[in-house]
């Protein structure tokens, strides 16, 4: 993560002290050319499951993310950042500072910001990746998807936008969500393929399930999908990251690379084919 080398970089009490807590609201949106978006994220973080327990932790929070936005004003806030933010925190023991740094170094040193730019067509794409791995690799579920309306861009967004930490409440540092901290780890490493993975692996997961409900009660499982089967328990960690490793085999970055070649050929021949009836050519 480099974290040394960003704090030689970044000094987050001059950026903090400098912008923030002068109550230079208006330079603030100068910088991210918006005015709501202070608001957006006090109103994600009271959102946060941490919060909600921590209200006390709510303005280092806050001071975090709007420092963050200082430094990468492209990127910019996006919700679900809130919840990446306050795992973080928990993790380095509250430490304001520090989860700033390691905020920095996993927007420096993955590809975490490529779903947040050119209005999420990164993310759109990875969409309709996963449509094709859950086609290709269990048709069963893609099927029972496809027949109720249940897109892939409803349950798959809180996955990618923050890397599985959005049903995390509090946990202890000596009794970790194993599978968050396993998911974070192969992602630094490996990239996106790892989120991929882990969303395909925790449906190959709840199979029998996912089989058995109807359309009302399918679509709120999997809109729901962390907070079920306990999966979150530590206890059932090593039976997922056995799928988990199964899987990997054939979902890895080779693999997804292939699937998104294949799917900026599909859509440029859509689009050429758009225009060619839309001009008349061969009629």
């Amino acid at each position: 993560m480099q974290i040394e080398k960003i704090k030689k970089d970044f000094k987050y009490k001059d950026i903090k002290e400098g912008i923030y807590l002068t109550g230079e609201k208006g330079k603030i949106n100068e910088e991210i050319g918006e005015e709501k978006t202070i608001y957006i994220i006090e109103k994600d973080l009271l959102r946060t499951l941490f919060i909600q327990k921590n209200k006390s932790h709510f303005n280092n929070l806050k001071s975090i993310l709007i420092s963050f936005l200082i430094m990468f004003p492209k990127i910019g806030y996006c919700q679900g950042m809130n919840c990446v933010v306050s795992f973080l925190y928990q993790l380095l023991d509250y430490n304001e500072e520090e989860t700033f740094y390691f905020l920095c170094g996993l927007e420096l040193n993955t590809k975490y910001h490529e779903i947040f730019q050119d209005n999420f067509e990164t993310l759109k794409t990875y969409f309709i990746i996963f449509e094709k791995i859950l086609n290709i690799n269990n048709p069963e579920i893609y099927y029972k998807f496809m027949d109720n309306n249940l897109m892939t861009n409803s349950y798959m967004s809180p996955w990618f936008i923050t890397l599985f930490t959005d049903n995390i409440f509090i946990f202890k540092k000596d009794d970790p969500p194993k599978l968050v901290f396993f998911v974070i780890e192969k992602f630094i490493l490996e990239g996106w393929s790892v989120i991929l993975n882990c969303g395909y692996t925790l449906l190959e997961y709840c199979y029998e399930k996912l089989m058995i409900l109807e359309k009302d009660k399918l679509i709120s499982y999997v809109m729901n999908l962390m907070e079920r089967e306990d999966i979150l328990k530590n206890e059932n960690f090593d039976k997922i990251k056995q799928l988990f490793l199964k899987n990997a085999i054939l979902i890895n970055e080779f693999f997804i690379e292939k699937l998104i070649e294949i799917t900026k050929f599909e859509e440029e021949k859509k689009y050429l084919n758009e225009n060619i009836n839309l001009i008349g050519i061969g009629v």
